[in-house]
């Protein structure tokens, strides 16, 4: 079950659809479509307000979502059209809860502030970090260095490679953050007397004060993180010279940001309106016992091969009678892993899909990552009734979801009505 903000995708965009897209637009909102359609960035696709969402913005939130999630809700003309308005949704509640004053609290003031300086902080430390590929010969030479003569597969070979750029990443950013310490003229101060103007350091003949760094600071003020924190408000200035605060990727970042904290106090205020009885939940039960079921179960045990060759070859040993420790290279059978695969998994699990639909006990399956996986089972678990008091959560759960969904809806239908949206459907093309 999905929630409805904090793991469901009626506003946070990441899974299945909260709500039903709107049949009727003119329920929620005037809407209306362009007569000459002109593909670009700006193109509008739905304003909110003063806000008009363009293929620019839309296209970022499309960045975000997973694309196993992109392909199973939100593809083809109605699928793109649920995810604007999962997107106006969100626009909407940001503007509910700017006119409640949750902007201006000190408390998410400062959470945006430190974000805003550590993300530029970070995007300028980046960019100045030109190469970090690494060649085949310094994966040969770690191979050998580490490995010693051990064969390594295409996948460790792979992995190998991966920390390597992440080693050099790592040490080519250290030596930008420390040059970039070395233009700042660290100031000797007393930390038990510090104040917002105690003046901390000096960069390109600049005071910088305490109050400058204070929100890159945590509870605790050492020396070093005062030096770390006045370094990274430093990469936060050059990165402003740089007009690194005006690209539309870091401007979408911050609006995201944005929205997740009008959800989650949205989500909070909606909470409190929620309850289910334990009544309620007892009739459910009820109503739907015969659903209430565990799905058939199997407990299995998988061996990984390198090709699909050499599993069969074992397969077939097992088959005429051999058992698993003598059919199995021993190589091999030490990755032998129990594992508990579920009916339900059936067309999103190749292990369950082979277990329960194909009916197989004994059998090879390719994966899409490369490996062939031999498995076997060794017992099945038919469905069972599961109690009221095992199904007690889920239910609840079930139950929230559905009341919080249904406030939420009406209340989205009334923001819809204060604040105003107009749709540009025919824009939609503009995506696909």
């Amino acid at each position: 079950m999905r929630k409805l903000i904090a793991v469901s995708t009626a506003l946070l965009l990441l899974a299945g659809c909260g709500h039903k897209t709107e049949k009727k637009t003119s329920e929620s909102a005037p809407t209306r479509t362009t007569q000459q359609k002109v593909c670009n960035a700006n193109t509008p696709l739905a304003k909110v307000g003063d806000k008009t969402i363009t293929v620019a913005y839309y296209k970022e939130i499309e960045k975000t979502i997973p694309q196993w999630a992109l392909k199973k809700f939100y593809s083809g003309k109605e699928g793109k059209k649920e995810l604007l308005q999962k997107i106006v949704d969100r626009q909407l509640i940001v503007l509910y809860e700017k006119d409640k004053g949750l902007f201006d609290t000190p408390e998410v003031k400062n959470r945006f502030k430190r974000f805003e300086m550590q993300q530029l902080a970070m995007r300028y430390l980046n960019s100045q970090i030109k190469d970090y590929t690494v060649t085949d010969k310094e994966v040969e030479e770690a191979i050998k260095k580490y490995y010693k003569g051990k064969k390594v597969s295409p996948m460790e070979k792979r992995f190998i490679k991966m920390n390597l750029e992440a080693q050099k990443f790592q040490k080519l950013r250290n030596e930008a953050f420390n040059k970039v310490q070395k233009e700042i003229q660290f100031k000797k101060v007393d930390l038990k007397k510090l104040n917002d103007n105690t003046v901390v350091a000096v960069y390109n003949g600049r005071e910088i004060r305490y109050s400058d760094v204070k929100p890159l600071m945590g509870k605790t003020v050492t020396g070093d993180s005062l030096k770390k924190a006045i370094t990274y408000y430093v990469l936060y200035l050059k990165a402003l010279e740089k007009g690194m605060d005006k690209e539309p990727e870091f401007a979408s970042l911050v609006n995201r940001m944005k929205e997740d904290a009008a959800v989650r106090a949205f989500e909070k205020e909606l909470m409190a309106k929620v309850k289910v009885s334990d009544n309620e939940i007892k009739k459910y039960y009820e109503e739907h016992k015969s659903e209430m079921k565990m799905p058939e179960q199997a407990q299995v045990v998988i061996y990984q091969f390198a090709n699909k060759e050499e599993a069969k070859k074992a397969l077939d040993l097992i088959k005429k009678g051999k058992s698993p420790k003598e059919a199995i290279p021993p190589e091999v059978f030490k990755t032998g892993r129990k594992w508990k695969v579920l009916a339900s998994d059936v067309g999103k699990n190749p292990v369950a899909t082979l277990v329960f639909e194909n009916k197989q006990d004994k059998a090879v399956v390719e994966m899409p990552n490369g490996l062939t996986l031999l498995v076997i089972v060794e017992k099945r678990i038919p469905p069972k009734q599961i109690p009221y008091g095992d199904a007690y959560g889920s239910i609840k759960r079930m139950l929230s979801h559905q009341k919080f969904q249904e406030v939420a809806d009406q209340m989205l239908k009334e923001m819809k009505k204060k604040y105003g949206v107009t749709y540009y459907y025919n824009n939609l093309d503009c995506v696909m």
